[in-house]
């Protein structure tokens, strides 16, 4: 069971994330200190309403998503920042409502964005991949014809080498796999063919070789 305690915006996010992609439980007082802190990070005032922003005290690292890749933007740490803490939210929470007024403001933030239509310009690329990442995890059955868009959206940008063009490969893949398969399998077999070069060429720091590994295996699986 996970019991470790992060105490900036970014660990949080982190230590919860992986702790739901290795399928092991969390402990109810991280649970809950994790729902507090993310709570307590969002701004309601403002031209920073909605978004979870990190105290001043907070370190300032480069920033990566789950899967290594790294952001060099502060626009697209922010917005990824503020999917993620909402995806997190959601499926921490059982419809609490400091929790739900704290979601409903976020996606009423993320709604007035270009991502939540699919974005396919700089970083709004990997910030249009978490978006499809919280849909998946969050949205109602009503929503396939949403998800069905964003993976057609994604399709029209392959390479034709298993990737697609300019986005953020292991979390596309990561994403993809989090889907229902009969939504992603057709992006999924596509991308089949390039795990071995794709991670062979990955040079990247732990955790997030191990991360990659376990992404393109748990895929493999089900081929």
């Amino acid at each position: 069971m996970v019991n470790d305690h992060p105490t900036s915006l970014s660990e949080a996010i982190d230590t919860v994330s992986e702790a739901l992609f290795l399928e092991r439980p969390i402990s109810d007082e991280l649970r809950i200190d994790t729902i507090t802190l993310l709570i307590n990070r969002q701004i309601h005032t403002g031209t920073n309403n909605g978004f979870f922003l990190p105290l001043s005290s907070e370190p300032d690292l480069p920033y990566r998503l789950f899967s290594g890749e790294q952001l060099h933007t502060k626009l697209a740490r922010r917005h990824i920042q503020l999917i993620e803490a909402t995806r997190l939210l959601s499926l921490l929470t059982q419809g609490g409502h400091s929790a739900a007024r704290s979601i409903k403001l976020a996606e009423s933030r993320m709604d007035t964005m270009c991502y939540s239509k699919f974005c396919a310009s700089g970083e709004c690329k990997a910030i249009s991949v978490a978006y499809l990442r919280y849909l998946a995890s969050s949205a109602p059955k009503s929503a396939v014809d949403r998800l069905s868009f964003f993976l057609a959206s994604l399709a029209s940008h392959r390479d034709g080498k298993g990737a697609w063009r300019g986005f953020p490969y292991f979390y596309t893949l990561l994403t993809l796999s989090e889907m229902d398969r009969s939504m992603s399998n057709n992006e999924l077999q596509y991308a089949l063919g390039s795990f071995e070069k794709r991670l062979a060429r990955s040079h990247s720091a732990e955790p997030f070789t191990r991360r990659r590994q376990l992404i393109l295996n748990r895929i493999l699986s089900w081929s």
